[in-house]
C-alpha cells in the first residue's frame, strides 16, 4: 500500500509536456523538451577521430570535425531535431606539455626535460651543449644587461676562467600538441641564475603564443591529408 502511494506522488510529479508551434516543451515552466542523446566519446590522439568517421561504427551521419583548440578537437553530428540541437559525438584531447615554463630548474631537471620534452633542434642542441659544458665555482658570475647574459665561471676541466656569452633567444619545438602533427616552432627567451653557487635554468615563451594558432592549422592540414569525406572547420 504505502509502495503504491510512493509511485502516485512520483507520477503526479512528473512534468507534463505540451506541443506549440510542433515543438515540444514542459508544461508550465515552457523548458525545451530536448532530445536524449549518448554521452560524448573521449580520447588523446587525431587517428582516433579518423578511424572513428572512416568506420562508422553507428549510425551517424552529417557530422564535421571543429579544431577548437591546439589541444581539442570535437566532432560533431549536424543540427537536427525540433530546437536544432547539436551533438558532440566524440572529443579528442592532447596530453598537457609537463614542461614547466617561467620555472628556474636545475641543470639535471633542465637537461632532462630537453631530452624528453623537445623536439631535437639546432637550438635545443645548443641548450643541452652550454648547460653540460659550464662549471660553476665560487668566482663565476652572471652579467645581465636586461637585454643579454654572459657567464664568467671555469669552462669544462679548465683552471682558466672564461667569459661565455649566452644566446639569450633560442628557437625550440616542445611537445605541446597532437603526437601526429608537427609541433610548433616557438621562440623563448633562456635565463641563467646563480643562486647559493647553484646554477639554475629557465625557459619563458615569447611569442605571443602565436603557436597556438599554428598548431591549429597544422592539425586541420592532418584531417585534409587524411581524405576524410566531412567538413573540418578550424
Amino acid at each position: 500500500m504505502f509502495k503504491e502511494f510512493i509511485e502516485k506522488i512520483v507520477e503526479l510529479k512528473k512534468p507534463e509536456q505540451i506541443k506549440v508551434d510542433e515543438k515540444t516543451y514542459y508544461d508550465k515552466s515552457y523548458y525545451p523538451a530536448f532530445e536524449k542523446f549518448p554521452d560524448h566519446l573521449s580520447i588523446n590522439n587525431l587517428t582516433g577521430i579518423v578511424d572513428f568517421v572512416k568506420e562508422a561504427p553507428e549510425p551517424w551521419v552529417d557530422m564535421f570535425v571543429h579544431v577548437e583548440d591546439f589541444n581539442r578537437v570535437n566532432l560533431y553530428k549536424s543540427m537536427a531535431g525540433d530546437f536544432n540541437q547539436r551533438t558532440l559525438v566524440l572529443i579528442g584531447s592532447s596530453r598537457k606539455c609537463k614542461f614547466s615554463f617561467g620555472s628556474q630548474l636545475s641543470i639535471e631537471q633542465f637537461i632532462i626535460a630537453l631530452n624528453g620534452m623537445f623536439i631535437q633542434s639546432e637550438d635545443r642542441d645548443y641548450l643541452l651543449k652550454f648547460v653540460s659544458g659550464i662549471r660553476i665555482d665560487a668566482n663565476a658570475k652572471v652579467e645581465d644587461d636586461g637585454i643579454t647574459q654572459t657567464v664568467t665561471a671555469r669552462k669544462g676541466a679548465s683552471s682558466l676562467l672564461s667569459d661565455t656569452p649566452i644566446k639569450n633567444i633560442v628557437e625550440l619545438q616542445p611537445f605541446r600538441t597532437f603526437n601526429e602533427v608537427d609541433q610548433p616552432v616557438s621562440k623563448f627567451v633562456f635565463r641563467l641564475k646563480l643562486e647559493n653557487d647553484l646554477p639554475y635554468c629557465a625557459l619563458y615563451e615569447c611569442d605571443g603564443e602565436a603557436w597556438k594558432q599554428k598548431a591549429i592549422q597544422n592539425i586541420k592540414a592532418f584531417f585534409e591529408s587524411q581524405e576524410i569525406s566531412i567538413p573540418v572547420i578550424a
